[in-house]
């Protein structure tokens, strides 16, 4: 069993955002004790402020802990709660890269305890960062998908 999410999710999840958004609301209150208040400069932190928060909230909505591969099925797990996927229950792939982050999205047919979609971030190599066509683990994970689903078509 290998482990396809990557190992900072964590990072990316809890610790990122915190850090984030603390810097900026740090430097909003920085600006806002100041007298004469610095009005331009209050305002781009706010803007700031409410862009960041609402790119994290919107980015790692439901991303899961981490996701290993075991074959023909996926074992997935989100704050100490456990669930399998099977391959041949995935019904969609769809891959979201902003620079060198991938989120991955499973659209699943029969949903599981974190409902009909499973969302990580795919676990990052010097390949995976290549501007051009989808990481080597996707384009992977995609073809397993579609063998299973051409083998329980076949079968009776």
């Amino acid at each position: 069993m290998r482990r396809i999410s990557s190992s900072i999710s964590h990072h990316f999840k809890r610790t990122l955002p915190v850090l984030t958004v603390g810097a900026f609301s740090a430097g909003l209150v920085a600006m806002l004790s100041q007298r004469p208040i610095p009005v331009e400069a209050a305002v781009v932190f706010a803007i700031a402020l409410v862009a960041s928060a609402s790119y994290y909230c919107w980015f790692m909505r439901g991303v899961l802990d981490e996701v290993f591969d075991d074959g023909d099925r996926l074992l997935v797990r989100n704050r100490g709660v456990e669930d399998t996927v099977l391959l041949r229950d995935v019904v969609g792939v769809k891959a979201q890269r902003i620079r060198t982050l991938v989120r991955l999205t499973l659209a699943l047919a029969v949903p599981g305890k974190f409902g009909d979609k499973i969302v990580f971030l795919v676990r990052d190599t010097f390949l995976d960062v290549l501007p051009y066509g989808p990481p080597p683990l996707i384009k992977d994970l995609e073809n397993r998908i579609a063998a299973h689903k051409q083998n329980s078509t076949r079968d009776p």
